[in-house]
């Protein structure tokens, strides 16, 4: 869910991780992306120390070829406005993909794929830039997406993935 230019906030990585491990207690949670990914990745470990087989933490470990194998093993990606989200489209796996800054148009850049579900952040300045780069320094850019808003997409997107599988196993 991370990358230089969509950064998922690190408070609320740690709450979604626990939300979607409270909603589906059966489910791994797979942590992908790269050096930046480093803080969300440590606090979600740290918060799920008391059951370490619940988390499998690829971050800075795969190459593109890998993280493809991963994507496809998946149920459902959550991931920003990156290539991954594009990757997991091209793979047929459901994905929720979290617009977080103001510049990217929605209907430009989101992933060709039906199975994708976009939510974007709601602006809250009249700035129209990157959160990362503020010229202002704002620190409202910082409200992001509720993790709960997620869960719920997560939960339609697995909806309609198995409601498709149904469909084509009867």
């Amino acid at each position: 869910v991370f990358d230089a230019k969509e950064v998922y906030p690190l408070e609320s990585s740690v709450v979604l991780a626990k939300q979607l491990a409270n909603r589906w207690p059966e489910a791994k949670l797979v942590l992908l992306g790269m050096a930046l990914s480093n803080g969300p990745r440590v606090s979600i470990n740290t918060a799920f120390a008391h059951d370490p087989e619940r988390i499998e933490d690829h971050v800075q470990k795969t190459n593109v070829a890998q993280l493809m194998d991963i994507i496809a093993t998946l149920d459902v990606l959550i991931v920003g406005n990156t290539g991954p989200a594009h990757l997991a489209g091209a793979l047929d796996v459901p994905q929720v993909c979290l617009f977080l800054s103001e510049a990217p148009s929605v209907t430009r850049w989101a992933p060709f794929s039906a199975k994708a579900r976009i939510i974007k952040r709601v602006p809250r300045c009249e700035i129209i830039c990157r959160p990362a780069a503020c010229p202002q320094a704002l620190t409202v850019c910082e409200v992001d997406i509720p993790p709960a808003q997620i869960v719920a997409a997560v939960a339609e997107a697995l909806a309609l993935q198995y409601q498709g599988w149904r469909q084509r196993t009867d």
